[in-house]
């Protein structure tokens, strides 16, 4: 019996087939001869054959995927409605169909399960019969037919709308569709006609289907200079693929609506772009002679580029823009030819403006002008520049992907881009592979600071400081932390027990390496596999440690993924069986919060506290309020990191964030036997905070994978709430609370009205410290916890000290990614950088008098650290040098 597999739009591709068990039939091997597949073509309703069609095939398998082209049709007239298509002895196989009379259900895909032991190797494709549609359309007022109508069928999804082949009509206005729906949506159009709101249409198809459009009204623009001077041959993104120009007057026909002139932008060489805003669009239709668009002349800005003796630089390429940091479209940038060296710019704004010149031969030049109209021009002086070099340390298979670039340093903006370094249009990267014996020799460069970035398929990204002098630098060996060593990785999936619970016949997914923050650099180490026919898949060579193996799964227009971890060793096979429905290990983790009461569990969580905290003790109370009712308690939630202990082959199903349950449990379940270093993050209120783990130990699990472990937490909490100051918004204060003699400190976050509870505390005396990089700080000291919840009211913060500076780096070192400052009782503050913030500056804000300890971190790594006292409310400069010697 051959079933017809649900199409999933999965983010994932090719598996590699691999056997798992001794006792489970071998693997098919993943090359091997095609074989025929006869398919047939019926009708769903009738069983009679369909005898004219066009269909498109592809298959799918372990290790190989059949090509298809997608705009390739092969047509088929056959009495008995069958065709023959070559796949492999077992693969997925998808057939997408078309008949003119028949529904393309599900896009016209047909997706059969082909297995290596069935004969007859035949499948049916059944295809519903679909309505015909007629009608015509018409003009809205005259009632005259429209020839050249497009009449098409949509088919709604999540993901979107989905359209089906078009028709045009005739000079009557009339059209006819086949194949069509009851369901779906019929809708006309026509670039010279707007849907009219007069004549509402229904949405569903039916036999008869007439349209009334609305004739859009066309309105003359004309676009003049600042003397008033019609400008021909003026563009307008009208339409990308027929662009509009203005005639010798100056004018342009638009549609007569202040939304469509409020998307159109003007240009021309020589002047500055021109955009619309709505009210001026507004106020431009309502002119009695039509809309006028006044456009200015460029600002011109000229120079001169010399070689160090004051000779003219014949060739090079320039750049100009409000900042060495704006996309490629707000920069302009031209390839110079100029026996003088002499360029000329028209920009759009005067100030300060950023300049690039890049020339063969030079170090590329950057500086600051100010541009202004009839202002005067500059000249620049090139050098040489030094040469950057060093050799990279990798295993030999990787050093032929390596590719090396030196970025610049770049400042940190005002606005939320990721950009961290110039458009590669404006000044390109230097780049280059490194030799065989793994040698790089970078030449004109200009002193300054860089990253070394060393990246490729399948390469670890490693990335280092270097400060370039003016005598150049060599870098040394650059290692890159790549394992040469591998392991093998084999195992089987099945469904869901909700989705049957049977093998998952050629489910796609990836291993990757775990703990990866950076997307491309996941990608570029991503293994693509493939099950088989059987649910089962081994991939070869992968590189030693823990790595994830994940099935992305669609729900609705969102793509989920099973995830379970493995830690590959060398030379030896992880297991992993991704929802195997027997798998029978499950292990627990045992919540005993305080005495295990009632009581205690609803202080220790403050579930049980009067003052709530959203998104922590309760669920967001905006939606909430919304919907007219009262907040519900949100259960603790905690996220679980395991790492193995031992260098053995495991796998375990990843667990991420999870709520208890009504045993005040978390059940891992698979999870391997072995020792394992545990660590629990409390929910704080959102995914990107972190309080540091409330649990960290070793912990392992039972030989038979069973078990249970107890999690002592305390009992008390402390609430309060520090007030929003007045239009304050998207505050995150931290709060800490130390135990007398503690050097630990447990943490919460306010949410956005400013209350807090600092959960799971053991009785004592505690001192709180608030930190917001926005107000200030408070302290308060003594507050004695018991067994239960306390309640140090509203507080106000103080304003704080600062803290500022830079990073210096001695030699080639790892880029900071964040600023730790700690207190002597070891309160820490962090602030991390963000992607396109510099990474050598020192800002810390908002802190209390004392000495502190500032480090420059990596991940873990400390890379320096100096101490500094601060007092009251002043900026108090230091100074961190990465690669500093400890014993000058």
């Amino acid at each position: 019996m051959r079933a017809s597999l649900v199409f999933v739009a999965a983010a994932a591709a090719a598996w590699t087939a691999a056997a798992s068990r001794a006792d489970e039939p071998p693997l098919q091997a993943a090359a091997g001869g095609l074989r025929a597949v006869a398919v047939a073509v019926v009708d769903d309703a009738s069983g009679e054959p369909i005898r004219s069609f066009r269909y498109q095939a592809r298959y799918e398998a372990p290790g190989r995927d059949g090509p298809r082209d997608r705009d390739a049709w092969t047509a088929v007239e056959s009495p008995a409605g069958t065709f023959e298509v070559q796949a492999p002895p077992a693969c997925r196989l998808t057939l997408e169909i078309k008949s003119p009379d028949y529904i393309t259900d599900d896009f016209g895909r047909h997706e059969f399960l082909i297995r290596s032991d069935e004969e007859p190797r035949r499948v049916v494709a059944r295809l519903r019969r679909g309505m015909v549609v007629r009608g015509t359309v018409r003009d809205s007022r005259s009632l005259r037919p429209i020839a050249g109508a497009e009449v098409a069928a949509y088919r709604f999804r999540l993901m979107g709308a989905y359209k089906g082949d078009p028709v045009e009509t005739d000079v009557d206005g009339r059209y006819e569709l086949r194949g069509i729906d009851p369901e779906q949506s019929i809708e006309a159009s026509h670039p010279d006609y707007e849907d009219d709101p007069a004549f509402p249409d229904d949405p569903k198809a039916g036999p008869n289907r007439d349209f009334l459009l609305k004739r859009i009204v066309k309105v003359a623009i004309t676009v003049v200079d600042a003397a008033g001077r019609p400008i021909e041959g003026v563009t307008a993104n009208l339409d990308r693929d027929n662009p509009s120009a203005t005639d010798k007057d100056g004018k342009l026909l638009v549609a007569r609506r202040p939304a469509e002139l409020h998307a159109l932008t003007f240009r021309k060489e020589g002047y500055i772009d021109r955009k619309l805003e709505f009210e001026e669009a507004e106020r431009e239709l309502a002119r009695p002679e039509g809309p006028v668009v006044v456009m200015e002349p460029t600002i011109a800005f000229a120079g001169r580029v010399v070689e160090p003796d004051g000779r003219p630089v014949a060739a090079f390429a320039v750049a100009a823009g409000s900042d060495e940091r704006s996309s490629s479209w707000d920069n302009v940038r031209r390839d110079v030819a100029d026996p003088e060296g002499r360029f000329r710019l028209g920009l759009s704004k005067e100030g300060k403006t950023w300049v690039c010149i890049d020339a063969v031969g030079f170090a590329p030049w950057e500086g600051w002008a100010d541009v202004r109209r009839g202002g005067g021009p500059i000249e620049v002086r090139l050098s040489p520049g030094v040469v950057v070099s060093g050799r990279v340390a990798a295993p030999e298979a990787l050093m032929s992907r390596i590719r090396a670039q030196l970025v610049p340093r770049r400042h940190e903006r005002s606005s939320d881009e990721r950009l961290d370094e110039p458009p590669s249009d404006v000044l390109p990267p230097r780049e280059l592979t490194p030799a065989d014996d793994g040698a790089i020799r970078f030449e004109h460069v200009r002193p300054d600071r860089y990253r070394l970035v060393l990246e490729g398929r399948g390469v670890p990204r490693t990335v280092r400081v270097l400060d370039v002098s003016e005598a150049g630098l060599d870098a040394g060996a650059l290692p890159i932390d790549a394992p040469a060593a591998t392991g093998r990785i084999e195992g089987r999936v099945w469904r869901p027990q909700d989705h049957g619970g049977e093998p998952w016949p050629f489910a796609e997914g990836r291993v990757r390496p775990s703990g990866v923050r950076d997307f491309d650099e996941e990608e570029s180490r991503t293994i693509a596999v493939r099950t088989d026919e059987n649910g089962r898949f081994s991939v070869d060579r992968v590189p030693v440690g823990l790595v994830e193996v994940g099935i992305p799964y669609q729900m609705g227009c969102v793509i989920y993924e099973h995830t379970w971890s493995a830690l590959v060793v060398e030379g030896r096979t992880t297991t992993v069986r991704v929802l195997k429905p027997e798998a029978g290990r499950e292990f627990a983790l045992a919540f005993a919060i305080g005495d295990g009461s009632q009581a205690q569990y609803e202080s220790g969580t403050g579930l049980g506290a009067a003052r709530k905290v959203d998104d922590v003790t309760v669920n967001s109370r905006a939606l909430a309020d919304a919907e007219g009712a009262a907040p519900e308690p949100r259960t603790p939630s905690f996220l679980v990191d395991l790492t193995p202990l031992e260098k053995l082959p495991l796998a375990f199903k990843r667990s991420g964030w999870n709520d208890l349950d009504d045993r005040r449990r978390i059940v891992l379940p698979d999870v391997a036997p072995g020792a394992y270093r545990l660590r629990l993050f409390e929910w704080l209120g959102s995914r990107g905070l972190d309080g540091g783990p409330v649990v960290d130990r070793e912990v392992v699990v039972p030989p038979e994978g069973l078990g249970e472990v107890r999690i002592p937490l305390g009992a008390g909490c402390i609430t309060g709430k520090i007030p929003a100051p007045e239009g304050g918004s998207g505050r995150f204060v931290e709060v800490s609370a130390l135990a007398k003699g503690s050097r630990t400190p447990r943490r919460a976050q306010c949410d956005f009205d400013g209350n807090f509870c600092v959960r799971h505390l053991a009785p004592g005396d505690y001192s709180l410290f608030f930190q917001d990089p926005n107000s200030g700080f408070r302290r308060v000291d003594d507050v004695k916890v018991p067994a239960g919840v306390i309640d140090v009211g509203e507080l106000t913060t103080t304003p704080g000290a600062t803290i500022f500076g830079e990073i210096r780096f001695a030699r080639p070192s790892r880029v900071p990614d964040e600023i730790v400052a700690t207190d002597p009782s070891g309160v820490t503050v962090r602030r991390p950088f963000s992607r396109s913030s510099s990474f050598d500056r020192i800002e810390v804000v908002g802190l209390w008098p004392g000495r502190w300890t500032v480090s420059a971190r990596s991940g873990e790594v400390v890379l320096a650290s100096g101490e500094i006292d601060v007092e009251g409310t002043g900026a108090f400069p230091m100074t961190l040098t990465v690669g500093a010697d400890p014993n000058p």
